[in-house]
C-alpha cells in the first residue's frame, strides 16, 4: 500500500448487513485499512433495497472499466451493463467459476472476446484480441506484476482512442488505396486492423501518435475511390461528426484547416 499515491483508486460497493452478516473479519478490516489510507471509498447502498441489480447499476456507475475473473450470471450481468455505458472489459481465463455454478461469467466473456471484440473494447478490441491469449492466467506467461502493468496499458490505450475520436486533432482524408495505405504507415496503422465505419457508412482508422511535445490523436478515412461525387458530401459528414481541430485532405486535394 506503501507504493501508492494517497488518492481514492477504489470504489466499494455494499451494505452495512453484508459487511457484517457476509464479509469476514479478514475482509472488513482491509477495507478499513483502504478507507484509512485514503485509497478507497465505501458506498453504503440501504438494507431494505439492496439486490444484486442495485449494486451492480452503482458499480456501473462508478466504474470506467471491468475487469472479469470467474464467476457467473453477476459478472455476466455486469458485462451487459458496461457494455451499455460502452466501457472496456477485459476478461481473463483463470477457471475460478461461480459460487453457485450459475453460468460461465468471465470465462464466457473470454470466449466471446474473440468472436467479437468490439463488444469489450470498442475502439481497440482486434489489437487486444491479438494479445488476449499471452494475457493467460490460467497458463501464465507474465509475472503478475508485469500483466497487471499491460492490462493497464490496454485500458488506457482504448480510453484514449475513445477520446480521439470525439476531438481528434487531425482529420485525413483519402481517395486513391495508395493515399491510404501512406496516411496509415505515417499514423502506425496496421493493415490487418480493420476499419471502423460511421453512422453513414464511411470507413475510418482512429489512432494516436506520440511525440515529446504530447500526443497527437487522429482519425484517418477514406473515399472509397478517385473522383468519387460525393466527396464533399463526405467531407461534411466527417468534419460534422469528428469536428477536428484540423483537416487534411490527401493526394492532390486541397489542406483545409480549423
Amino acid at each position: 500500500m506503501e507504493n501508492y499515491t494517497p488518492a481514492q483508486q477504489l470504489r466499494i460497493v455494499t451494505s452495512r448487513s453484508a459487511m457484517q452478516e457476509k464479509m469476514s473479519e479478514e475482509r472488513r478490516r482491509l477495507i478499513r485499512k483502504l478507507q484509512a489510507a485514503n485509497l478507497a471509498d465505501v458506498s453504503y447502498l440501504d438494507d431494505d433495497l439492496i439486490t444484486g441489480g442495485n449494486i451492480g447499476d452503482e458499480q456501473v456507475g462508478a466504474a470506467t472499466a471491468m475487469i472479469a475473473l470467474g464467476g457467473g450470471k453477476g459478472v455476466s450481468d455486469r458485462a451487459r451493463k458496461m457494455r451499455k455505458a460502452k466501457h472496456p472489459i477485459l476478461p481473463f481465463d483463470l477457471q475460478l467459476g461461480g459460487i453457485c455454478g450459475d453460468g460461465e461469467g468471465a470465462l464466457g466473456l473470454y470466449d466471446q472476446f474473440f468472436r467479437e471484440p468490439l463488444t469489450m473494447f470498442p475502439c481497440t478490441g482486434e489489437n487486444v484480441k491479438k494479445r488476449l491469449d499471452t494475457l493467460s492466467l490460467q497458463e501464465p506467461c507474465y509475472e503478475l506484476e508485469q500483466l497487471s502493468e499491460i492490462s493497464i496499458g490496454l485500458l488506457k490505450a482504448e480510453w484514449v482512442t475513445k477520446q480521439s475520436l470525439q476531438t481528434p486533432d487531425v482529420l485525413i482524408l483519402t481517395a486513391l488505396p495508395v493515399e491510404l495505405a501512406a496516411a496509415k504507415k505515417a499514423f502506425d496503422i496496421d493493415d490487418n486492423i480493420p476499419p471502423r465505419v460511421t453512422s453513414n457508412g464511411i470507413h475510418f482508422w482512429p489512432t494516436v501518435i506520440q511525440r515529446s511535445d504530447g500526443p497527437i490523436t487522429g482519425i484517418v478515412a477514406s473515399f472509397s475511390g478517385a473522383g468519387n461525387v460525393n466527396a464533399s458530401a463526405i467531407t461534411t459528414i466527417l468534419l460534422s461528426e469528428f469536428k477536428p481541430k484540423k483537416s487534411h485532405h490527401d493526394g492532390n486535394c486541397c489542406r483545409v484547416e480549423r
